[in-house]
């Protein structure tokens, strides 16, 4: 029974490990080359540039495929093709599946957490006046950006400087983004999109159920189901 207890814990521990480990990317390009990282924990796996593959001594030339022929869709095909929504929603729920997205989407930003963000932009150009316009729209960009820090933006650490260089006459520019989200916050927010459509069905189904009752009240639910007049009706 001990032996099960500790089993127990464990794969409990394992999935609670599972739904809070952070994962993500980190992107980098610094000194005009770009790199791409997977995020685990503290460590990063790289991605771009990927290891260059030896290329064979002698190609051989890719036989040219016939184009295939566009599959004509069956009357069943076009019959569920003009079927309604899925999950049994109508076109009436479109409004409400919008809102549904878009505070789904809101939600997910705001799970997300930037670790690291560093933005180096140094302005130059040939003209010192377009140096100075330049310089000016970096700042009004980089005011946006810290802006986003008091928005729902969970930034951690941030540098971000810009400078103009009247001697150059081409602009520089360094930049690197950390981004992770756990499992745990990702169904988080699965969890309260799927509430949010049953939500939506079960309203939808209220809907569809008074407006059948208010037809068969319309309709006269007191005649003969035979096609005869009701008594006292008689001419």
């Amino acid at each position: 029974m001990t032996v099960v207890l500790w089993i127990l814990l464990a794969v409990f521990l394992l999935i609670v490990l599972v739904l809070v480990v952070p994962f993500g990317a980190h992107i980098a390009y610094i000194g005009g080359e770009l790199a791409v990282d997977a995020r685990v924990l503290w460590f990063n796996i790289g991605l771009i540039p990927a290891k260059e593959k030896k290329k064979p001594a002698k190609e051989k030339a890719k036989r040219e495929k016939k184009p295939k022929k566009e599959k004509q869709p069956s009357e069943a095909e076009a019959q569920e093709g003009k079927k309604g929504l899925p999950l049994g929603l109508t076109k009436e729920q479109i409004p409400q599946l919008l809102k549904l997205a878009l505070s789904t989407l809101d939600r997910f930003r705001r799970k997300f957490t930037v670790n690291n963000l560093m933005i180096h932009f140094v302005a130059a150009a040939e003209d010192p006046y377009n140096t100075a316009m330049l310089y000016g729209y970096a700042n009004a960009a980089a005011g946006i950006i810290e802006g986003l820090a008091g928005r729902g933006w969970d930034i951690r650490r941030r540098d971000i400087q810009i400078a103009p260089d009247f001697e150059s006459t081409e602009c520089r520019a360094d930049a690197e983004i950390t981004v992770t989200i756990s499992l745990g916050r990702i169904l988080a927010v699965l969890i309260a999109a799927a509430f949010g459509l049953l939500r939506i069905k079960r309203a939808a189904a209220k809907s569809s159920a008074a407006a059948k009752e208010e037809r068969k009240d319309n309709d006269g639910t007191d005649a003969d189901p035979d096609g005869g007049i009701p008594a006292g009706q008689h001419v």
